[in-house]
């Protein structure tokens, strides 16, 4: 899979795809924060992709995040460049493991700098 097919994420029906049925971070979370009233079929249909959630019925604080998130990405960078060499800030992709190709994960962006590496942003 072309990572560049997937970069512009939740905008992307085809990121939305491959993301159905693959254990995701986002996915552990839900998992272990379970409550005990929370219907795990119900659970098990949304990680399918079997109920997409329409944007009408999606919480505000997800358009505001998206609304803001670039800006953040701005502050972010100003204020690391400070103490980080060459810091080099991108948006990312869907990224699945190789060899356990049940497993991915959608960082929204990826830094590197000569000081630290590679890390998930």
């Amino acid at each position: 899979m072309s990572f560049e097919k997937t970069t512009l994420q939740g905008d992307c029906d085809f990121w939305k795809e491959q993301r159905c049925g693959r254990i995701t971070g986002a996915n552990v979370y839900k998992i272990c924060h379970l409550k005990e009233s929370t219907s795990p079929d119900n659970t098990l249909k949304g990680l399918l992709g079997y109920c997409p959630l329409p944007p009408e019925r999606q919480p505000m604080q997800f358009a505001w995040g998206h609304e803001k998130e670039e800006s953040a990405v701005d502050l972010y960078c100003k204020k690391l460049k400070e103490v980080h060499n060459e810091l080099h800030v991108a948006a990312s992709s869907l990224i699945i493991d190789p060899e356990f190709s049940h497993l991915g994960s959608s960082p929204d962006r990826i830094g590197v700098c000569q000081c630290c590496g590679k890390r998930v942003v």
